[in-house]
């Protein structure tokens, strides 16, 4: 099936900002993406599990970013980001007839955040120790256009920890070394992020579950 290329105009206006000598960063942003002729790719739901991308007409997708980067301490580092995305279709065109008041939005959360805590111990065998702790968070959101095709498949909220405990710039020979042990969804949240809707039963795709794993690096 052939569609038509997507256009989009984007408008962005930010500040950044450093107080306190440096110890504290905030940056922010307003946005604002005007797109027509926008392409969507449509699940069909057939024996084929098929999808065809269209031309869903117009949307405005507008929101604003808020980051925020502190060192109370010189060896300790935190930072908080926050999203907020409001997307609109404008037309949505469908059998010739404009349904974009019943059309989703699909992978849009409303809200995102993610926190990060960043503690590091200089002159530990020669490199830095450093542990790090991230929170993430997504809102809830739909997989597809037809509402009726997300009864069965939404998208619910979910939060993340992950973790990383690295022993870096260890000086070996004429290079570093660095060995880290991470691991990630520690809570081991069961999260779906995609779905196939058929017409009695849904297919779900989660994300990973609790995972470690350890890495060893060495820079010449």
């Amino acid at each position: 099936m052939a569609y038509d290329p997507e256009e989009v105009s984007s408008y962005e206006l930010g500040l950044k900002s450093r107080w306190l000598d440096d110890r504290l960063q905030l940056n922010a942003a307003v946005f604002r993406n005007d797109i027509s002729d926008m392409q969507l790719a449509i699940f069909l739901a057939d024996a084929a599990a098929s999808s065809v991308v269209t031309n869903a007409g117009k949307a405005t997708v507008q929101g604003f970013e808020i980051e925020i980067l502190a060192q109370p301490l010189d060896n300790l580092q935190l930072s908080l980001n926050y999203g907020y995305l409001d997307p609109e279709y404008d037309e949505y065109i469908d059998g010739g007839v404009d349904v974009s008041d019943n059309r989703d939005f699909p992978y849009s959360p409303e809200n995102t955040a993610n926190a990060g805590l960043q503690y590091t111990v200089p002159g530990v065998a020669g490199g830095d120790l450093v542990a790090r702790l991230d929170w993430i968070y997504v809102d809830d959101r739909v997989a597809y256009p037809d509402p009726a095709q997300n009864l069965r498949s939404q998208l619910d909220s979910y939060s993340l920890i992950n973790g990383r405990l690295s022993l870096a710039d260890i000086p070996v020979g004429d290079g570093r070394i660095t060995v880290a042990a991470w691991g990630k969804n520690l809570t081991d949240e069961t999260y779906r992020v995609n779905t196939l809707p058929f017409l009695i039963w849904t297919a779900s795709y989660f994300g990973d579950p609790r995972t470690y794993g350890l890495e060893i690096s060495y820079d010449f």
